[in-house]
């Protein structure tokens, strides 16, 4: 039962909300039948359900303002006696950044766009100008810190400036020395591309890999770019980032040039003057927000139905003065838009959330990898220092061996020199004593060869040898009877002491003689001790 009725209620909710949106839908086509400039309805209306936020100086100097898409509820948002310039919506519609000179220089500054809280973004005592705030919540802007006008970017949340308790430092982008202006983010899909203006010509830049490209050089003057939301104004072939652009006052698309296709051509739409500033809506793919240099006036068209005509916010006569414009979510829309917001909301949510998973798991990442690069070159520095150590202890062992090598060659020569010294006053002193002895001995012959002669002076005869010196007696064993001896004989011819009976001492040592000798004496030995035991 309680089933049953929920689902009759839920029922009647869907066709009530229908109803409301269908019969709001009548009164707004009804109303922008007022308001379009040549009082014609347009064959397929532009969205008009967003934000419009412009910079005017209608009150004196330049503020920032608010209205509706249907040109209603318009209100200011800054009131300061300074500049206030170029405003830029979140991708959520919830907050605007723009660029204020209260402080003496441009800043950026962030402020919530249906409440009074704001902060600075940037304080570095330059001009930081020209802010566009980005898919994925980082802001990029034209600074002249450096001197000449260069790009920086910088994320929105989650900074000390956000968080009101410090300052970071920017990102910078280009370096030239030329002028880089007017850069602008592409649409959701591609958070990492964005475009610049340089000399009149629109350049490309990833920040994937901080390359730059030109995209138009066509030598006219070529400005403000501005990308599509969802990334297609008209179909390529190659799925790449599209923005428009004003070349010479006038609208044309591009592609940004990937595969080297910069296909461009002009965009046809009826405009009631001539064109200042445009800007995409963050809602609808179709729905474009300009302003007009005749007087400042604000409208929308549907650049997708080249036939359809531009609505002026909010009667078509009103010149605000306005010239920078931003066309962001509205608020409002009945039931279905509610919804249908409701859903966008969350699934931004959504993705800011996986978003915010997905930084923190690359920051976890980078954390790791940069503690793991720096064990490793903690590693290698201690690897470094102890292969340093091991060097310089391997030099000193080799300078320690090479010394001792040194000095034991030094001792060694020490040592040879004093051998050689000694052998060579060892070889002097022999060679001395060997000349003393020769000559002693020269000496002595000599003398002994004087007293010769004058021992054969003083001879009588004939002075012949004989008469000095009588030939040495020698004796020989010449027969049996001679070489009979005690015990044995002795050979014949054996040569024997001349004063010697007979030979007796060669008998003596014959052997057969010596064996008997030793053979009567122990028998001789053993009888007496014989005796004696007796």
């Amino acid at each position: 039962m309680f089933k049953r009725s929920a689902v009759k209620l839920f029922i009647l909710l869907v066709t009530l909300g229908s109803f409301h949106f269908v019969t709001q839908d009548v009164r707004a086509i009804d109303y922008e039948a007022e308001l379009d400039f040549n009082n014609q309805i347009p064959q397929d209306r532009p969205f008009m359900d967003g934000s419009v936020v412009f910079e005017s100086n209608m009150n004196g100097n330049w503020d920032i303002y608010y209205m509706d898409g249907q040109g209603n509820n318009l209100r200011q948002l800054t009131f300061s006696n300074s500049d206030e310039r170029w405003p830029t919506i979140s991708p959520d519609g919830s907050h605007f950044a723009y660029t204020s000179n209260r402080d003496g220089f441009f800043n950026i500054v962030v402020q919530d766009l249906y409440g009074d809280r704001q902060f600075n973004l940037t304080h570095n005592g330059s001009n930081e100008m020209m802010p566009d705030w980005g898919p994925w919540d980082q802001i990029i802007f034209v600074s002249d810190v450096n001197g000449n006008k260069d790009i920086f970017l910088k994320n929105v949340w989650g900074t000390p400036e956000e968080q009101g308790f410090g300052q970071s430092e920017s990102v910078p982008m280009t370096f030239t020395p030329q002028d880089e202006n007017a850069p602008a983010f592409a649409g959701e899909a591609y958070g990492n591309i964005f475009a610049y203006e340089v000399d009149g010509n629109i350049w490309g830049y990833n920040l994937d890999d901080f390359r730059n490209w030109p995209i138009r050089e066509g030598g006219e003057d070529e400005r403000d770019p501005v990308f599509h939301p969802y990334d297609s104004i008209k179909p390529s072939r190659e799925m790449q980032p599209q923005f428009m652009f004003l070349k010479n006052d006038q609208l044309y698309w591009s592609n940004i040039g990937w595969q080297n296709n910069f296909s461009q051509e002009g965009m046809p739409v009826r405009i009631p003057g001539t064109l200042n500033y445009v800007a995409f809506s963050k809602d609808d793919p179709c729905t474009i927000a300009f302003t007009t240099k005749e007087g400042g006036k604000i409208g929308l068209v549907n650049h997708c139905d080249p036939g359809s005509n531009a609505i002026l916010l909010p009667d078509g006569n009103s010149n605000f003065g306005a010239q920078k414009i931003a066309y962001g979510r509205g608020q409002g829309g009945g039931m279905m838009g509610g919804m249908m917001g409701g859903m966008r909301d969350m699934g931004d949510k959504m993705m800011q959330d996986m978003q915010r998973q997905e930084d923190e798991r690359m920051r976890m990442e980078q954390d790791r990898m940069d503690e793991q690069m720096r064990m490793d070159r903690e590693r290698m520095e201690e690897q470094d220092r102890m292969n340093q150590e091991m060097m310089e202890r391997q030099m000193d062992a080799d300078r320690e061996r090479m010394e001792m090598e040194r000095e034991r060659t030094e001792m060694q020569m020490d040592a040879d020199r004093e051998r050689m010294e000694q052998e060579r006053e060892m070889r002097e002193e022999r060679d001395r004593m060997d000349r003393e002895m020769m000559d002693e001995q020269m000496r002595m012959e000599q003398e002994r060869m004087e007293q010769q002669r004058e021992m054969m002076r003083n001879m009588d005869g004939d002075g012949g040898r004989d008469d000095f010196f009588e030939p040495e007696e020698r004796c020989f064993i010449e027969d049996e009877e001679e070489s009979r001896g005690l015990f044995g004989n002795i050979d014949i011819g054996t040569e024997i002491d001349c004063g010697k009976e007979q030979g007796f001492d060669k008998r003596l040592q014959d052997p057969t003689t010596l064996a008997m000798l030793g053979l009567v004496v122990t028998v001789g030995a053993t009888l007496l001790q014989m005796l004696r035991g007796n």
